[in-house]
């Protein structure tokens, strides 16, 4: 073993190194609640969260299947010289070089289609589907598929700004919820709509089913990803989340994993507050997904409620504590969720949010 110290500008990490089985323990170890081989300041008392570190650690390897020369003899009885990626010696569908990594016995059958250690909704055999895209088996994970409207014949733009996607990691990261938004770099999204100038509710489905199901009903990604259609302009409104194989609902669902947002909306708000249009774009997704997580019209009650976004009514000043996304009258102010702790009235959205909302359960 050797021990290792990692220096930033506000905290040391002290980390012991087994070369024998190669993992690490100290400040950070398997099953942490930032994850294995990130460092997030947030855990780190009375550190503000201005920073987080992903690291991995490596040692050399003679057949390059990533498992030590030691664990390889002592443990799991197999040819140290003798590369064995992708072998699944236990037929838990899992190859040895994950369940090594993770710390799961190869040798041994483990119900990996059902253990969901994380609570996350993704069970071990989905983590081991995202394992190229940073999954954590013991770390909560939030994936996002995101397709663009292409431009229209007069200029108008569907882009959404390259920073949103940062500050959308930043505020779940802060909470220990990884956030991954494919729009293009984990094999589903980035796809291109062709444009239409307004586009409906039934032209919404037809996109959800085209373009993240890709007309099979079965595809794996619909347990994995929330999708996220940016479109021009909708019928609907600025922004709706609704179930993408159930008639169109307005009321607390189970299965909500999917939403639409205007882009045009989004830069006339952008316009009207006065604010970066990368910051107006991160709240309605932020906000869009909360729906995705159980956070819905009326749960709390301050959620999705028009009056909490008019001055003149009581529900304004009723749910004023509520400082969450969720609460029209921030949705384009605060890009973060509350953690109910402002007082009366206050939802704790951030212990209450349920990863099993979005799939299928009607």
């Amino acid at each position: 073993m050797f021990g290792a110290n990692i220096n930033t500008h506000s905290s040391n990490t002290d980390l012991i190194y087994n070369i024998k089985t190669g993992h690490w323990t100290g400040d950070d170890y398997i099953g942490d609640s930032s994850g294995y081989g990130r460092l997030n300041s947030c855990d780190v008392e009375n550190i503000y969260c201005d920073y987080e570190l992903w690291f991995k650690i490596n040692q050399t390897d003679f057949d390059g299947d990533g498992v030590p020369y030691w664990t390889e003899i002592n443990n799991y009885e197999t040819d140290p010289k003798y590369d064995n990626t992708g072998e699944d010696l236990d037929g838990d569908l899992l190859p040895i070089e994950w369940e090594y990594t993770w710390m799961f016995n190869p040798n041994i059958w483990e119900n990996h289609s059902q253990l969901d250690i994380d609570e996350d909704s993704l069970t071990n055999i989905e983590e081991y589907y995202m394992s190229a895209w940073d999954s954590d088996p013991y770390r909560r994970d939030l994936y996002v598929e995101m397709d663009v409207m292409e431009t229209g014949p007069l200029g108008q733009n569907s882009t959404v700004p390259s920073h949103s996607k940062e500050l959308l990691r930043t505020a779940y990261d802060r909470n220990n919820i990884v956030y991954h938004l494919d729009d293009g770099c984990m094999g589903g999204g980035g796809e291109k709509i062709p444009f239409d100038q307004s586009t409906d509710r039934q032209e919404l489905r037809n996109i959800y089913t085209s373009y993240f199901l890709h007309n099979d009903s079965e595809n794996w990604r619909r347990s994995v990803f929330r999708y996220a259609t940016i479109i021009f302009n909708q019928t609907v409104a600025a922004a709706v989340a609704y179930v993408g194989e159930h008639p169109w609902l307005y009321w607390h669902i189970h299965g909500i994993n999917t939403f639409a947002i205007s882009a045009q909306s989004m830069q006339k708000t952008s316009q009207k507050n006065s604010k970066p249009l990368d910051f107006i774009f991160s709240c309605a997704m932020m906000h869009e997904t909360g729906h995705t997580f159980g956070i819905d019209f009326m749960f709390p009650v301050g959620c999705d409620n028009i009056l909490t976004s008019r001055p003149y009514h009581v529900a304004y000043w009723f749910f004023g504590n509520y400082k969450s996304c969720m609460n029209y009258r921030y949705t384009y102010s605060i890009l973060d969720y509350s953690d109910g702790s402002h007082g009366l009235f206050d939802y704790d959205d951030w212990s209450g949010l349920d990863f099993s909302f979005f799939e299928k359960n009607w």
